[in-house]
């Protein structure tokens, strides 16, 4: 458990009297490392963090992915840090019915903090087959609550790919080969409330899950009847029943490949902003289209070109606090195959802003996190290769209203090669910066100071 703190003691020497003064706390300074975490599993094998989330409260950080075992394969392993100095609270694995592999994808807690939800894949007793499995824990003391496997029986490749938790109940996406299920279980039991069906012919791609104001929306990618093309697919449901409000698809100018990737709502939830790769004639762009979200009709919609080779990893996106303000964030390669942390930003009525391009140490990287904060900054975080060969945790910040250059970047070179940042989140009253992802095969969490 590695730990960098801010306190400094200093010994004073005065005649013969040997005094211990502490000097006042060093003020950190934007994009100061404030500590960082490891987890090693069990097994000492490899270790990931998937995704991560910041209590309401701000005290804690939960972080979430997949563990390597003795005897178990993979486990879906969650940590518990203290956010003040990192110092780790708890940590629980889940070893699935069949000890095989078991991964954690997605990690939120209830609106009053005091429950940690876990999502993700695990192998089912006796058979081949993926269950969704979502975890319940305590959040103070990592108490196992309940625990649920969801299987849609139309394939083997069953998976929690999303979460979320709005008023009594947590909301699952399922993904399954041939459907997607909007599932909602009680957050004090996990009693099984209600399933939607969120469409048909196989969800693919990255899903998400966004909630507000007694509605929860659902965002994938579904392949249409003509086989292999894919468009968005945006539907709303109601949390105390899951009645369908409406169902959306997004087929780009091409009518060919479209594959939705990320999503967020605006502060008031009026709006839903999604964003994605489509083929436009031959070219893959990063689509990102606004939805009023009443009827679910198209406002807008924004296609940025790459710069040469094309997009690597899918855009992420996040909404100012404001609203007024969408920000994404790609890996774009250019010319010479190097990926760049691409960022850009449309105002809230599709006028495009400013863009800015960013690399590692070592002129190459790939982002997986963005976040907006109230106090007009815009994160990013991802794999950044470093000088040595290996890659490492990038995380820069933006001006949301002028964009680059960064306002600070820290890089933390990795150990070895596929270290690096996927997931990011921020302190409730914006005072840090939380990233994870995995460092020399274990699980790693950062924490940076906003100002």
């Amino acid at each position: 458990m590695k730990r960098t703190r801010l306190w400094t003691f200093r010994t004073v020497l005065l005649a013969n009297l040997v005094v211990l003064a502490i000097t006042t706390p060093a003020r950190a300074v934007a994009g100061q490392l404030l500590w960082d975490a490891t987890y090693d599993g069990t097994g000492n094998g490899l270790d990931n963090v998937n995704d991560l989330s910041v209590s309401p409260t701000g005290e804690t950080v939960f972080v979430t992915g997949q563990g390597e075992g003795i005897n178990t394969h993979f486990d879906i392993t969650t940590v518990a840090y203290d956010s003040s100095n990192g110092d780790q609270l708890w940590a629980k694995r889940y070893d699935g019915p069949a000890h095989r592999d078991d991964y954690g994808l997605g990690i939120t807690t209830n609106p009053d903090g005091t429950r940690v939800f876990v999502t993700g894949q695990s192998r089912g007793k006796g058979s081949a087959k993926y269950d969704a499995v979502t975890i319940a824990y305590d959040a103070v003391t990592g108490a196992k609550l309940w625990v649920k496997r969801y299987n849609t029986g139309a394939g083997v490749y069953d998976s929690g790919n999303a979460i979320t938790s709005l008023g009594s109940k947590v909301f699952v996406f399922v993904n399954g080969p041939e459907l997607g299920l909007l599932v909602a279980y009680a957050t004090e039991t996990g009693s099984l409330k209600w399933s939607a069906d969120v469409g048909k012919r196989a969800l693919a791609g990255a899903l998400d899950l966004e909630a507000a104001a007694k509605n929860v929306y659902a965002i994938g990618t579904q392949f249409s009847a003509q086989y292999p093309l894919t468009d968005y697919l945006m539907a709303k449901f109601k949390t105390k029943n899951g009645a369908l409000v409406w169902r959306k698809q997004y087929d780009g100018p091409a009518s060919f490949v479209d594959t939705a990737n990320d999503a967020a709502l605006s502060s008031d939830a009026s709006s839903l902003y999604v964003t994605g790769k489509s083929s436009n004639f031959g070219q893959d762009t990063i689509t990102t289209i606004k939805l009023e979200t009443t009827g679910g009709s198209r406002e807008w919609d924004e296609m940025l070109a790459p710069q040469a080779l094309g997009f690597d990893v899918g855009p992420r996106l996040a909404v100012s606090p404001d609203g007024l303000q969408v920000f994404l964030t790609a890996a774009s390669y250019d010319g010479a195959g190097l990926a760049t942390f691409l960022t850009t930003s449309y105002s809230s009525d599709g006028v495009p802003g400013w863009t800015a391009r960013e690399n590692g140490p070592d002129e190459t990287g790939s982002p997986y996190g963005i976040a907006a904060s109230g106090d007009g900054l815009v994160y990013v975080t991802g794999v950044g290769a470093s000088t040595t060969g290996n890659t490492g945790f990038l995380t820069e910040a933006y001006s949301a209203e002028t964009g680059g250059p960064p306002m600070w970047t820290a890089f933390v070179p990795g150990v070895v090669d596929g270290d690096g940042a996927l997931s990011l989140g921020i302190a409730p009253d914006d005072s840090a910066v939380y990233v994870g992802g995995m460092y020399d095969n274990d699980y790693h969490t950062e924490a940076y100071s906003t100002s």
